[in-house]
Protein backbone atom coordinates (compact mmCIF):
# COMPACT_ATOMS: atom_id res chain seq x y z
CA UNK A 1 0.00 0.00 0.00
CA UNK A 2 1.11 3.40 -0.65
CA UNK A 3 2.33 6.12 1.68
CA UNK A 4 -0.32 8.79 2.29
CA UNK A 5 1.05 12.23 2.77
CA UNK A 6 1.63 13.62 5.99
CA UNK A 7 -1.20 17.01 6.12
CA UNK A 8 1.03 18.87 9.03
CA UNK A 9 2.53 22.59 7.88
CA UNK A 10 5.81 22.34 7.37
CA UNK A 11 8.65 24.46 8.86
CA UNK A 12 8.59 26.94 5.73
CA UNK A 13 4.80 27.44 5.90
CA UNK A 14 4.65 27.96 9.09
CA UNK A 15 7.54 30.90 8.75
CA UNK A 16 5.06 32.67 5.95
CA UNK A 17 2.49 32.21 8.19
CA UNK A 18 4.32 34.43 11.28
CA UNK A 19 5.58 36.78 8.57
CA UNK A 20 1.86 37.19 7.48
CA UNK A 21 0.61 37.84 10.67
CA UNK A 22 3.74 40.23 11.58
CA UNK A 23 3.22 42.16 8.24
CA UNK A 24 -0.78 42.37 9.54
CA UNK A 25 0.32 43.34 13.21
CA UNK A 26 2.48 46.35 11.62
CA UNK A 27 -0.33 47.62 9.70
CA UNK A 28 -3.06 47.72 12.12
CA UNK A 29 -1.32 49.15 15.00
CA UNK A 30 -0.73 52.82 14.18
CA UNK A 31 -4.28 52.45 12.49
CA UNK A 32 -5.53 51.00 16.29
CA UNK A 33 -3.00 53.52 17.79
CA UNK A 34 -4.71 56.43 15.55
CA UNK A 35 -7.54 55.86 16.84
CA UNK A 36 -7.15 55.80 20.13
CA UNK A 37 -5.96 59.24 19.81
CA UNK A 38 -8.22 60.45 18.00
CA UNK A 39 -10.71 59.91 20.89
CA UNK A 40 -8.47 61.22 23.44
CA UNK A 41 -8.27 64.16 21.50
CA UNK A 42 -11.89 64.39 21.09
CA UNK A 43 -12.60 64.01 24.87
CA UNK A 44 -10.14 66.66 25.83
CA UNK A 45 -11.75 68.64 23.65
CA UNK A 46 -14.97 68.07 24.82
CA UNK A 47 -13.48 69.02 28.32
CA UNK A 48 -12.61 72.24 26.62
CA UNK A 49 -16.67 73.14 25.80
CA UNK A 50 -17.20 72.34 29.05
CA UNK A 51 -15.06 74.81 29.80
CA UNK A 52 -16.28 77.36 27.63
CA UNK A 53 -20.40 76.82 29.38
CA UNK A 54 -18.49 77.08 32.62
CA UNK A 55 -17.21 80.90 31.44
CA UNK A 56 -20.71 81.48 29.98
CA UNK A 57 -22.49 79.95 32.77
CA UNK A 58 -20.19 83.13 35.25
CA UNK A 59 -21.01 85.68 32.68
CA UNK A 60 -24.74 85.27 33.01
CA UNK A 61 -24.55 84.86 36.80
CA UNK A 62 -21.89 87.77 37.48
CA UNK A 63 -22.33 89.87 34.25
CA UNK A 64 -18.12 89.67 33.76
CA UNK A 65 -15.73 87.15 33.06
CA UNK A 66 -14.32 85.30 35.77
CA UNK A 67 -11.12 87.22 37.67
CA UNK A 68 -7.28 85.52 36.76
CA UNK A 69 -6.93 85.80 40.43
CA UNK A 70 -8.72 86.57 43.36
CA UNK A 71 -6.50 87.71 46.69
CA UNK A 72 -8.12 86.00 49.88
CA UNK A 73 -8.06 88.46 52.55
CA UNK A 74 -5.09 89.30 54.94
CA UNK A 75 -2.68 89.03 51.65
CA UNK A 76 -2.58 85.68 51.13
CA UNK A 77 -1.86 84.31 47.56
CA UNK A 78 -5.44 84.37 45.27
CA UNK A 79 -7.58 81.66 43.67
CA UNK A 80 -7.57 80.68 40.25
CA UNK A 81 -10.19 81.01 37.53
CA UNK A 82 -10.72 76.89 37.51
CA UNK A 83 -11.83 77.43 41.22
CA UNK A 84 -14.31 80.06 40.31
CA UNK A 85 -15.42 77.37 37.82
CA UNK A 86 -16.23 74.84 39.75
CA UNK A 87 -19.95 75.26 41.00
CA UNK A 88 -20.30 74.99 36.66
CA UNK A 89 -18.73 71.99 36.74
CA UNK A 90 -20.85 69.68 38.92
CA UNK A 91 -18.69 70.50 41.81
CA UNK A 92 -20.62 72.87 44.39
CA UNK A 93 -19.69 70.66 47.43
CA UNK A 94 -16.68 70.82 46.79
CA UNK A 95 -16.64 74.74 46.14
CA UNK A 96 -18.75 75.12 48.77
CA UNK A 97 -15.67 73.25 51.55
CA UNK A 98 -13.14 76.04 49.95
CA UNK A 99 -11.53 78.48 52.72
CA UNK A 100 -11.47 81.70 50.56
CA UNK A 101 -10.78 84.00 53.62
CA UNK A 102 -7.76 81.57 53.23
CA UNK A 103 -4.93 81.21 50.88
CA UNK A 104 -5.52 77.40 48.82
CA UNK A 105 -1.86 76.91 50.64
CA UNK A 106 -3.90 76.75 54.12
CA UNK A 107 -3.62 73.54 55.81
CA UNK A 108 -8.18 74.11 55.71
CA UNK A 109 -8.14 74.35 51.90
CA UNK A 110 -5.13 71.24 51.47
CA UNK A 111 -7.51 68.44 50.33
CA UNK A 112 -8.41 70.83 47.38
CA UNK A 113 -5.20 71.71 46.91
CA UNK A 114 -3.63 68.40 46.17
CA UNK A 115 -6.76 67.36 44.40
CA UNK A 116 -6.56 67.11 40.75
CA UNK A 117 -9.87 66.88 38.95
CA UNK A 118 -10.64 64.56 35.86
CA UNK A 119 -12.44 68.06 34.11
CA UNK A 120 -9.10 69.72 34.14
CA UNK A 121 -6.79 66.66 32.78
CA UNK A 122 -6.57 65.72 28.75
CA UNK A 123 -6.11 61.55 28.92
CA UNK A 124 -3.35 62.47 25.72
CA UNK A 125 -1.35 63.42 29.21
CA UNK A 126 0.01 61.73 31.82
CA UNK A 127 -2.04 61.22 34.67
CA UNK A 128 -0.48 62.71 38.35
CA UNK A 129 -0.13 60.09 40.93
CA UNK A 130 -3.08 60.02 43.75
CA UNK A 131 -2.28 62.00 46.80
CA UNK A 132 -1.11 60.69 49.72
CA UNK A 133 -2.79 60.76 52.88
CA UNK A 134 0.62 61.61 54.38
CA UNK A 135 0.80 65.79 55.78
CA UNK A 136 4.31 65.82 55.01
CA UNK A 137 3.32 65.60 51.63
CA UNK A 138 3.53 68.78 49.02
CA UNK A 139 1.64 66.67 46.40
CA UNK A 140 -0.31 69.72 44.23
CA UNK A 141 -3.38 69.05 41.79
CA UNK A 142 -2.52 69.93 37.97
CA UNK A 143 -4.11 70.75 35.08
CA UNK A 144 -4.03 70.32 31.13
CA UNK A 145 -6.05 73.58 30.97
CA UNK A 146 -5.10 77.03 31.48
CA UNK A 147 -6.40 80.44 30.55
CA UNK A 148 -5.30 83.41 28.29
CA UNK A 149 -3.64 85.88 30.01
CA UNK A 150 -2.73 87.99 26.63
CA UNK A 151 -0.32 87.94 23.39
CA UNK A 152 2.56 88.74 26.02
CA UNK A 153 3.11 92.18 24.59
CA UNK A 154 5.44 94.14 26.24
CA UNK A 155 3.66 97.83 26.04
CA UNK A 156 0.22 95.91 27.03
CA UNK A 157 0.84 92.95 29.28
CA UNK A 158 -2.54 92.85 30.33
CA UNK A 159 -4.71 92.44 26.72
CA UNK A 160 -6.08 88.93 27.51
CA UNK A 161 -9.45 88.46 28.84
CA UNK A 162 -7.98 87.30 32.53
CA UNK A 163 -6.22 88.95 35.01
CA UNK A 164 -6.00 90.33 38.18
CA UNK A 165 -8.61 91.64 40.50
CA UNK A 166 -6.27 94.22 41.39
CA UNK A 167 -6.60 95.32 37.52
CA UNK A 168 -10.22 94.90 37.17
CA UNK A 169 -12.50 92.23 35.89
CA UNK A 170 -13.72 92.49 32.61
CA UNK A 171 -17.30 92.58 30.61
CA UNK A 172 -18.50 91.18 27.36
CA UNK A 173 -18.28 94.22 25.98
CA UNK A 174 -14.55 94.95 26.60
CA UNK A 175 -13.79 92.39 24.18
CA UNK A 176 -13.56 95.14 21.38
CA UNK A 177 -11.40 92.35 18.70
CA UNK A 178 -14.80 89.54 19.17
CA UNK A 179 -15.57 86.53 20.79
CA UNK A 180 -14.83 84.49 17.96
CA UNK A 181 -11.44 86.13 17.26
CA UNK A 182 -10.21 85.93 21.10
CA UNK A 183 -9.09 82.84 22.82
CA UNK A 184 -10.11 81.99 25.71
CA UNK A 185 -8.62 79.02 27.06
CA UNK A 186 -5.87 76.28 25.63
CA UNK A 187 -4.43 73.19 26.88
CA UNK A 188 -0.82 72.64 27.67
CA UNK A 189 0.62 69.79 28.85
CA UNK A 190 1.51 69.58 32.94
CA UNK A 191 4.97 69.52 34.59
CA UNK A 192 4.99 65.87 37.20
CA UNK A 193 5.92 66.28 40.26
CA UNK A 194 6.44 63.24 43.14
CA UNK A 195 4.82 63.09 46.33
CA UNK A 196 6.56 65.50 47.77
CA UNK A 197 6.98 67.98 45.02
CA UNK A 198 10.20 66.78 43.70
CA UNK A 199 10.20 67.25 39.88
CA UNK A 200 9.86 63.89 37.91
CA UNK A 201 11.28 64.82 34.05
CA UNK A 202 12.80 62.01 32.45
CA UNK A 203 16.17 62.63 30.20
CA UNK A 204 15.88 63.33 26.49
CA UNK A 205 12.25 63.75 26.63
CA UNK A 206 10.19 66.84 25.69
CA UNK A 207 9.99 70.72 27.37
CA UNK A 208 6.54 70.44 27.61
CA UNK A 209 5.12 71.00 31.24
CA UNK A 210 8.22 73.24 32.27
CA UNK A 211 9.23 76.32 32.01
CA UNK A 212 13.03 77.66 31.52
CA UNK A 213 14.11 80.74 33.94
CA UNK A 214 15.87 83.20 31.65
CA UNK A 215 18.04 85.63 33.73
CA UNK A 216 19.92 87.86 31.18
CA UNK A 217 17.58 90.15 31.54
CA UNK A 218 16.36 90.71 27.75
CA UNK A 219 15.75 94.03 26.85
CA UNK A 220 13.66 93.98 23.84
CA UNK A 221 10.89 91.35 23.05
CA UNK A 222 12.40 89.72 20.01
CA UNK A 223 15.93 89.37 22.17
CA UNK A 224 13.78 87.57 25.03
CA UNK A 225 11.88 85.37 21.97
CA UNK A 226 15.31 84.04 20.62
CA UNK A 227 16.71 83.18 24.05
CA UNK A 228 13.96 81.26 24.56
CA UNK A 229 13.58 79.39 21.61
CA UNK A 230 16.81 78.56 21.72
CA UNK A 231 17.13 76.74 25.39
CA UNK A 232 18.10 73.06 25.22
CA UNK A 233 15.76 70.28 26.28
CA UNK A 234 19.13 69.07 29.07
CA UNK A 235 19.05 72.95 30.42
CA UNK A 236 18.12 72.67 34.37
CA UNK A 237 14.10 73.55 34.51
CA UNK A 238 12.40 76.50 36.83
CA UNK A 239 9.36 74.82 37.37
CA UNK A 240 6.51 72.84 36.18
CA UNK A 241 3.71 73.93 34.24
CA UNK A 242 -0.11 73.46 35.52
CA UNK A 243 0.35 73.06 39.31
CA UNK A 244 -1.16 73.80 41.13
CA UNK A 245 -4.25 74.63 39.54
CA UNK A 246 -6.30 76.25 42.33
CA UNK A 247 -3.13 78.80 42.25
CA UNK A 248 -3.74 82.05 39.94
CA UNK A 249 -0.92 83.22 37.83
CA UNK A 250 2.06 82.43 35.46
CA UNK A 251 3.27 78.94 35.05
CA UNK A 252 0.11 77.75 37.23
CA UNK A 253 -2.97 78.53 35.45
CA UNK A 254 -2.65 81.61 32.53
CA UNK A 255 -0.91 80.51 29.60
CA UNK A 256 -0.05 83.02 26.87
CA UNK A 257 0.72 83.78 23.11
CA UNK A 258 4.27 85.08 23.41
CA UNK A 259 4.97 81.98 20.82
CA UNK A 260 3.34 79.89 18.76
CA UNK A 261 2.13 76.13 20.37
CA UNK A 262 4.46 73.58 21.14
CA UNK A 263 7.20 75.75 21.51
CA UNK A 264 9.58 76.83 25.05
CA UNK A 265 8.03 78.47 27.78
CA UNK A 266 10.79 80.82 30.12
CA UNK A 267 10.30 82.80 32.60
CA UNK A 268 12.24 86.28 32.88
CA UNK A 269 14.28 86.57 36.52
CA UNK A 270 15.17 89.14 38.49
CA UNK A 271 14.33 92.85 39.32
CA UNK A 272 13.63 94.42 35.90
CA UNK A 273 10.38 96.16 34.76
CA UNK A 274 10.18 93.08 32.56
CA UNK A 275 10.15 90.18 34.74
CA UNK A 276 7.64 87.56 35.32
CA UNK A 277 4.63 87.74 34.89
CA UNK A 278 2.37 87.99 31.44
CA UNK A 279 5.39 89.41 28.95
CA UNK A 280 7.52 85.46 29.63
CA UNK A 281 6.54 82.81 27.53
CA UNK A 282 3.76 80.24 28.62
CA UNK A 283 3.24 78.54 25.98
CA UNK A 284 0.94 76.07 25.05
CA UNK A 285 1.35 72.59 23.90
CA UNK A 286 -0.09 68.77 23.80
CA UNK A 287 0.69 65.53 23.26
CA UNK A 288 -1.67 65.13 20.43
CA UNK A 289 0.06 65.26 16.91
CA UNK A 290 0.61 68.54 15.75
CA UNK A 291 -0.82 71.04 17.38
CA UNK A 292 -3.62 72.43 20.87
CA UNK A 293 -7.32 72.58 21.30
CA UNK A 294 -7.96 76.04 21.74
CA UNK A 295 -10.97 77.78 23.21
CA UNK A 296 -12.50 80.49 21.76
CA UNK A 297 -15.00 83.34 24.14
CA UNK A 298 -17.84 82.19 21.98
CA UNK A 299 -17.79 78.77 23.07
CA UNK A 300 -16.32 76.94 20.02
CA UNK A 301 -13.38 74.96 19.67
CA UNK A 302 -10.96 74.89 17.21
CA UNK A 303 -7.32 72.94 16.79
CA UNK A 304 -4.72 75.02 15.56
CA UNK A 305 -1.25 73.79 14.40
CA UNK A 306 1.96 73.87 15.93
CA UNK A 307 2.99 75.96 12.45
CA UNK A 308 0.39 78.60 12.99
CA UNK A 309 1.71 82.40 11.96
CA UNK A 310 2.85 84.07 15.05
CA UNK A 311 0.99 87.29 14.55
CA UNK A 312 -1.95 85.43 14.01
CA UNK A 313 -1.69 83.62 17.17
CA UNK A 314 -0.52 86.77 19.18
CA UNK A 315 -3.97 88.31 17.34
CA UNK A 316 -6.02 85.73 19.23
CA UNK A 317 -4.74 86.53 22.43
CA UNK A 318 -5.18 89.89 22.89
CA UNK A 319 -8.86 91.10 23.33
CA UNK A 320 -8.24 94.44 21.92
CA UNK A 321 -5.59 94.68 19.61
CA UNK A 322 -7.80 95.82 16.26
CA UNK A 323 -6.07 92.82 14.54
CA UNK A 324 -7.74 91.74 11.20
CA UNK A 325 -7.66 87.93 11.32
Amino acid sequence: MRKQPSKALTLLEVLVVIAVVAILVTMLLPAIQFAREAARRADCRGKLRQIGLAVQSYVSAHECYPPGAIHAHGGHTGYSPLALLLPSLGHQALYASVNFSLGPDARANSTVARMSLAEYLCSSDSVPPIPLADPRSSQVGVTNYAVNCGSGNWDDPHDGVFRSTLIGTLHPGDIADGMSNTACASEWTHGNLDAFGHEVRLPNTPHWGWYFRIVTGPVTREQFVAECQAVRYDEPVGGALGTPWSHPGPAATWYNHQLTPGSNSCMIYGTGPRAGGQRSALSASSWHRGGVNLLLLDGSVRFVTDTIDLQVWRALGSRNGGETL
